[in-house]
């Protein structure tokens, strides 16, 4: 497929209310904890933790994935998030989830403050800060 040079608003939208019910999905799931007592409560929690960092890594390739044929612009020398969200998918894909390269010339630079060589294990913190920055730059660049 060509690179694309602009997307619509509409479609910008459309994505961005996609990812936001991803996230109100996993929201409502955690909320759950809190009607549960005792040992169902500790247990529901210890694997919502270890699923937390699952669900938003794959949440992230499903991001880049709306954008992925954007095509390629000019780096900002001090961090974009659109480059943030392709080394971030790019270590998930093709590696062990470890990024390979900075997302900016330095760790207050990026969203995330991850450098070369972090492991990848977004929490929904994380993830939100991230796709709301990128969003923000889809629609500075790409609209």
């Amino acid at each position: 497929m060509p690179s694309v040079q602009h997307y619509g608003q509409e479609y910008i939208d459309g994505s961005r209310a996609r990812i936001a019910a991803r996230v109100a999905s996993y929201r409502r799931l955690a909320a759950t904890a809190a009607e549960l007592g005792g040992e169902a409560k500790i247990a529901f929690q210890t694997s919502l933790l270890a699923f937390e960092p699952v669900f938003f890594n794959d949440l992230l390739l499903a991001l880049e994935l709306h954008f992925a044929h954007r095509a390629p612009g000019p780096r900002d020398p001090y961090g974009d998030p659109l480059e943030e969200v392709r080394l971030l998918s790019e270590a998930l894909l093709t590696g062990d989830g470890t990024l390979r390269a900075d997302p900016g010339p330095d760790r207050q630079s990026s969203v995330l403050g991850l450098a070369a060589g972090d492991r990848v294990r977004l929490r929904e913190a994380d993830f939100v800060r991230l796709a709301a920055a990128f969003f923000t730059e889809v629609e500075r660049r790409l609209r």
